[in-house]
């Protein structure tokens, strides 16, 4: 074993004792995984830094990326946090791409260690979210800083600080003139959507540390509640679905957005909303008992109904698609989820799986981004989590999280820590981990 590998050694065994995952060193010290990770140098690092020279001279990212040590180096590797942020700054590398294999295994793999536990114990709530005087329709976790943002029928949003295993409320937005129903931060930009009943949905402008946001565009068009905002993962384009039975699709553009395209088809309101992680399409979930996939043009101009999925008995609340298999999960008024392949152009699906557990309403469900699991709230008060199979064809229900004291209305998974948030009818969210 050569010297640089028995230092990373001998970080990864610190690393994983303070997550008491020690067995775990032999396993990943045998992959290739740890072998490609060890390929990360400090140019690799400076490289970044010299691209993203002129804008972050000043800023944390240039200081971390420049002087990361042998030991930090296999931290980024092994513990969430960083890795998700670092795996972002290293997409720019077209050489590496072992390397970027690599980070993204064992960012994968130990997601995986960390829920593993869920199968023999439940997840603990570690900290109730106390603020809000009203229903709290939506939560979303920052895609790369420490915040959590709620939505309200108090017809306000919420920013909170994430601290371990708590979370402080630091900034309170207020603008829309009716309940929040949805929240939604935006993949890469400094942004926040939101969505209301007043029938608008708002940009919000976050500030340099996120800890605080300003108004910066009001989205008008819709004739009736704005229940969904979505972003697309790449291009600049946020979807909103209405209780008009429309969704929309507008152009971003700065701090203002125009609506390029209106989505026609559904015989009810459009509960939800949410863009295919690689290909050009939208999946909606409406109130007609429905869910549809829309193919998107280039610049979503033209957007085409090319299937409905037909299956569950009551409303569709909730659409979302794995981030890497070929399926999407839908959540309903009768009780169950459902998973459903796509074929191979994503044009169509077919119902695989019938989720069965809850005893009341599916309100929202939500993949985790990088492990075998998905989530699932019910207006039973419950949240639960579900393995997925190898194939992602179907998913036994591994723990139910009881706690809230109303409906659970919408579930989140943090994008690289061991952390699903929950909001609820019971005006409070929940961490549970």
């Amino acid at each position: 074993m050569s010297e640089t590998q028995e230092v990373l050694k001998n970080a990864l065994t610190r690393e994983l004792a303070k997550e008491q995952r020690s067995g775990f060193i032999a396993e990943l010290l045998a992959h290739p995984v740890y072998s490609l990770a060890s390929m990360i140098t400090e140019k690799h690092f400076e490289a970044v830094a010299r691209r993203r020279a002129v804008s972050t001279r000043a800023l944390p990212w240039h200081a971390l990326l420049v002087r990361v040590s042998v030991q930090q180096r296999l931290a980024v590797v092994c513990r969430g946090g960083l890795s998700a942020l670092l795996v972002q700054k290293l997409t720019s590398f077209r050489s590496e791409r072992a390397v970027k294999r690599a980070l993204k295994h064992a960012i994968a793999v130990l997601s995986r260690r960390h829920f593993e536990g869920l199968k023999d114990r439940a997840a603990t709530c570690s900290s109730t979210l106390q603020g809000h005087s009203e229903y709290v329709y939506s939560v979303a976790f920052h895609p790369s800083a420490p915040y959590l943002a709620t939505g309200s029928h108090d017809s306000t949003a919420k920013l909170w600080l994430l601290n371990g295993n708590y979370a402080t409320c630091v900034s309170t937005l207020q603008g829309h003139s009716s309940h929040v129903r949805s929240v939604e931060f935006h993949p890469s930009a400094p942004y926040l959507a939101t969505g209301s009943n007043d029938k608008t949905a708002k940009l919000w402008l976050l500030n340099a540390d996120c800890s605080a946001a300003t108004c910066v565009s009001t989205l008008q068009g819709h004739s009736n509640t704005v229940w969904f905002v979505a972003f697309h993962p790449s291009a600049p384009y946020l979807a909103t679905g209405s209780e008009d039975g429309t969704a929309k699709l507008w152009l971003l553009n700065g701090n203002d957005a125009t609506c390029v395209s209106t989505l026609q088809g559904h015989d009810n309101i459009v509960s939800s909303v949410a863009f295919h992680p690689s290909a050009p399409y939208l999946a909606t979930g409406s109130w007609d008992n429905t869910a549809k996939l829309w193919l998107l043009n280039a610049d979503c101009t033209a957007v085409t109904c090319v299937f409905t999925l037909q299956g569950h008995s009551r409303t569709v609340n909730s659409v979302a698609f794995h981030p890497s298999a070929p399926y999407l999960a839908t959540g309903s008024f009768d009780r169950t989820a459902k998973l459903w392949l796509l074929n191979t152009d994503c044009s169509a699906a077919t119902c695989v799986s019938t989720l069965q557990g809850h005893s009341s309403s599916v309100r929202s469900v939500a993949f985790h981004p990088s492990a075998p699991y998905l989530a699932t709230g019910s207006d039973d008060k419950t949240a639960k989590l579900w393995l997925l199979n190898a194939d992602c064809s179907a998913a036994t229900c591994v723990s139910t999280l009881p706690g809230h004291r109303n409906s659970v209305t919408s579930v989140a998974f943090h994008p690289s820590a061991p952390y699903l948030a929950t909001g609820s009818i019971d005006k409070t969210a929940k961490l549970w981990r």
